[in-house]
């Protein structure tokens, strides 16, 4: 919900500084996205005695890739430079043995044209984005694992090309790099199928690093 509210709050400060001019441009994105979630620590506590048990984690991230998809809104405040702001959503399937999960992001950024030539541009990006990493609950021999989704907030750098092709349509590729500023925790809880009592868990310092290639089309208004 907390993701929703921020999400809608900065499509409508955007339609709002746009005056719904010719300089807004809505894209539709096509996304092939390739994943990192890790975590520095697991935290398990006893559920007798309440005692924690922590320890590092070592073992390397899975590397999971996925088709996404977005929208996004681009506002052109001068003849090189865009500030925009969209969503984006993936999801992640992995093996048996991998934590599958969702991402479902929403981001704000400024764009710049570096190279312009017979309606050609390519550009360099630089913004923020918020992401809530949210893990599939797992089953296995009468057992169920659920975890709880996690808030994070990445830095993202991009570079890309964009081509009019037409009056109001244009055409644009690139790749976004996406790696997490502020770091974030999954609750878990480990129990049989149908029972109440549980073992509690928690992954701290949960990171999610992102490289992805997007393929966009773009209408100006």
């Amino acid at each position: 919900m907390k993701l929703a509210n921020i999400s809608v709050s900065a499509l409508a400060l955007l339609f709002a500084a746009s005056g719904y001019s010719a300089d807004l441009t809505v894209q539709g994105e096509v996304i092939g996205s390739q994943s990192k979630l890790d975590f520095g620590k697991a935290k398990i506590q006893e559920p007798v005695t309440g005692i924690s048990i922590t320890d590092d984690n070592d073992e390397k991230p899975d590397t999971l890739t996925a088709p996404g998809f977005g929208v996004s809104l681009q506002y052109e405040v001068n003849e090189a430079l865009r500030l925009g702001g969209g969503l984006g959503y993936a999801d992640y399937d992995g093996d048996d043995d991998e934590m599958k999960y969702s991402d479902m992001s929403v981001a704000a950024n400024a764009s710049y044209d570096f190279y312009k030539q017979d309606g050609f541009a390519l550009y360099g990006l630089g913004g923020l984005s918020y992401h809530m990493v949210d893990p599939e609950d797992q089953k296995a021999g009468g057992l169920e694992l659920k975890r709880e989704s996690a808030d994070l907030l990445n830095y993202d750098l991009g570079l890309g090309g964009r081509f009019d092709v037409a009056e109001n349509v244009n055409l644009s590729l690139g790749y976004r790099f996406s790696d997490t500023l502020s770091k974030g925790t999954i609750d878990s809880k480990l129990a049989a199928v149908g029972s109440d009592a549980s073992l509690k868990g928690q992954l701290k310092d949960v990171t999610l690093q992102k490289n992805e290639f997007i393929a966009s089309v773009g209408y100006s208004f």
